[in-house]
């Protein structure tokens, strides 16, 4: 297939004829030149891990909250064998859950665009899917293989661990795995590779995370946070100069000298408490009220939270935080970003298995009768449903995430409703009076007809 050919199939893959490694990121190549730098690697992952996850504690809460809100969802296999449910119930052996592995693919995914996820199936042991760093992956589509080599970013050299040969035609695809055993060589195992990754409009073998578009705005917190920190610590003087006097050339020698000592006690004094005969001290910074710092830091602030699709109130956000937007911003958190982000990343996980393993019809999905805010609108629908007569006992207790109960598949009888008993009429009492009823505490005191 030419260039050509390639270019006018949308889905095709330009991973061997663009220059997969041409990055276009401010961040690498400065004033916007084009530089011969992958989008993820060693040096620009831990930058952007840096800023993003320890120097500024507004997108590490971001990416803290989108991780912890995917661990807390529970993840059941609808259609599965025994195969798939063993791998689902402990993936590999440092994510013990797969609750675990799916919030550290999160934040991977956040600060760097790529999710790896090795899927090691060789015969004799059980299965695991394993998450690989994607700054030590080495993907080279032109050649058809990825290496994942931590030894060659951690101490500079070495030999790689994980060697994927792909498809000459689909670069996606792995043929073939080698894995490097103890006696330094490699040899071929059974397994596959699994890349998920956000959508790049500028590669196709590297994903762009949430981070890389609030880049320029956690700097500039950064810098707001600095100068401020800065300010606090000088007990909040303000800088500036002093400026000599206008007949400083009349002054004589005794003058001069008595000037010139007293400038200096103030410099050793590192603050003006005072100025000499004949200054003026001349301000070289705006007030903190001037710059009007801690607005444009909150506004910062929830440009970041916008970028990672957090509401601001669950980061605590300056009038935004109290106790009745957070009970409903879960709802609406849940409904519009994590759901149908575990579905995403489900999806592929699903695909991958049914591809790899011999589970063709494996379906993974999000239990939500475990999740906790979720269960009042639950209870509200069976509640509707049982008034309607429209669905059985057992079908209600599944929709609030009960077990079926025995002789519960029938649907409920309608209960007839008693009649309304007529009280009789006394025609002697049951006249028309103008004269105000006696009544008791809490009677009811609407007239009948012959009373009113």
């Amino acid at each position: 297939m030419g260039l050509l050919d390639r270019f006018y199939k949308k889905s095709a893959d330009y991973s061997k004829d663009e220059q997969h490694n041409r990055n276009r990121s401010w961040m690498l190549s400065g004033a916007g030149l084009v530089t011969e730098e992958s989008w993820t690697n060693t040096a620009n992952y831990a930058l952007r891990a840096k800023k993003l996850y320890l120097d500024c504690p507004v997108s590490r809460r971001c990416i803290d909250i989108r991780a912890n809100k995917i661990r807390s969802v529970q993840v059941q296999v609808e259609k599965g064998n025994d195969y798939t449910r063993r791998l689902i119930e402990r993936p590999n052996f440092v994510d013990r859950t797969f609750n675990q592995m799916l919030s550290v693919v999160e934040t991977e995914l956040d600060l760097g665009g790529d999710g790896w996820l090795f899927l090691n199936t060789t015969p004799g042991q059980s299965p695991t899917l394993e998450v690989l760093r994607q700054d030590f992956i080495d993907n080279d589509p032109v050649n058809n293989f990825i290496a994942y080599n931590p030894a060659k970013a951690l101490r500079g050299g070495g030999e790689p661990e994980l060697v994927f040969h792909t498809n000459p035609e689909i670069p996606s695809m792995v043929d073939a795995v080698y894995k490097r055993g103890p006696d330094g060589r490699l040899h071929e195992i059974q397994g596959s590779l699994l890349h998920i990754q956000h959508h790049n409009p500028f590669s196709s073998s590297s994903g762009s995370g949430s981070g890389d578009a609030i880049i320029r705005s956690v700097d500039l917190w950064l810098l707001i946070d600095g100068m401020l920190n800065k300010r606090f610590k000088s007990g909040g003087r303000n800088q500036g100069f002093l400026s000599l006097p206008n007949n400083i050339e009349e002054l004589t020698d005794e003058q001069f000298a008595e000037l010139e000592s007293r400038l200096k006690k103030i410099s050793e004094l590192n603050e003006i408490q005072y100025v000499a005969d004949g200054t003026q001290f001349l301000s070289a910074q705006m007030t903190l009220k001037e710059m009007d710092l801690v607005q444009i830091r909150n506004q910062l602030e929830r440009a970041i939270c916008s970028a990672f699709g957090v509401p601001a109130v669950m980061v605590n956000m300056e009038g935004e935080a109290s106790y009745a937007n957070q009970r409903g911003v879960d709802r609406i958190f849940y409904t519009g970003e994590l759901k149908p982000r575990v579905d995403w990343i489900l999806g592929h996980i699903q695909a991958f298995l049914r591809d790899n393993t011999a589970d063709k019809r494996c379906v993974l999905s999000i239990d939500e009768s475990e999740i906790e805010y979720l269960k009042t609108d639950k209870m509200e629908l069976a509640k509707a449903a049982s008034s309607m007569k429209i669905a059985t006992v057992n079908e209600l207790r599944a929709m609030i995430g009960m077990e079926p109960i025995k002789g519960g598949d029938e649907l409920p009888t309608a209960k007839p409703e008693p009649a309304e008993s007529a009280a009789p009429i006394d025609p002697a009492t049951d006249v028309p009076s103008d004269e105000p009823r006696q009544v008791s505490h809490n009677a009811d005191t609407s007239r009948r007809n012959g009373q009113r």
